[in-house]
């Protein structure tokens, strides 16, 4: 499947299990960017013509990607966000796509900031944010992988943005009260 990266957007290939008594099954994608691979859940067999089943993989890779999702949301309160940045499976690979773990850690941020302007906590948000922040820089003075560097860096512009963007809600909000 040499031509996958054409059809597949950001998929370099995919890895197949073979079977002599059926069609082979995609059992997982490698990203076109880095080094991820994400398992298919469930394994797509690779069955019919081909526009089919592509479109089948194609599927397969939007519901395996939500799963995904759906369960880094449930993980990211339970650790330090360092940690369930940089967890693993026993293969060694990342538990989170890099751009599932930028969108729960933006989601995640997005609804700490909603919560802290309902009760004005801003201010304490935001020491907790810088301190964030703070650990991730820490984290690139580590051992880390390339694509934990990389996962990590990301997080950190992210942040600072955040970081500057909180600076100026607690200015306005404290214009407003004078």
């Amino acid at each position: 499947m040499r031509h996958i990266n054409k059809v597949l957007l950001a998929t370099a290939s995919l890895r197949l299990e073979s079977s002599s008594a059926s069609k082979p099954r995609a059992i997982s994608f490698i990203s076109g960017v880095g080094e991820e691979q994400v398992d298919f859940e469930p394994a797509v067999s690779l069955e019919g013509k081909v526009e089919f089943y592509m479109h089948t993989i194609l599927t397969a890779q939007r519901d395996t990607l939500q799963k995904n999702l759906e369960r880094s949301q449930k993980r990211y309160p339970l650790r330090p966000r360092a940690e369930w940045l940089l967890e693993s499976n026993p293969a060694g690979y990342s538990l989170d796509p890099a751009q599932i773990a930028i969108l729960v850690a933006s989601i995640q941020s997005v609804m700490v900031i909603e919560g802290a302007m309902d009760n004005n906590t801003l201010v304490l948000y935001s020491d907790r944010q810088k301190q964030d922040l703070i650990d991730l820089v820490r984290l690139t003075q580590t051992n880390l992988k390339g694509s934990e560097r990389q996962r990590v860096m990301c997080l950190i512009t992210m942040d600072a943005h955040t970081r500057d963007i909180l600076g100026k809600l607690i200015k306005e909000v404290s214009v407003d009260k004078n």
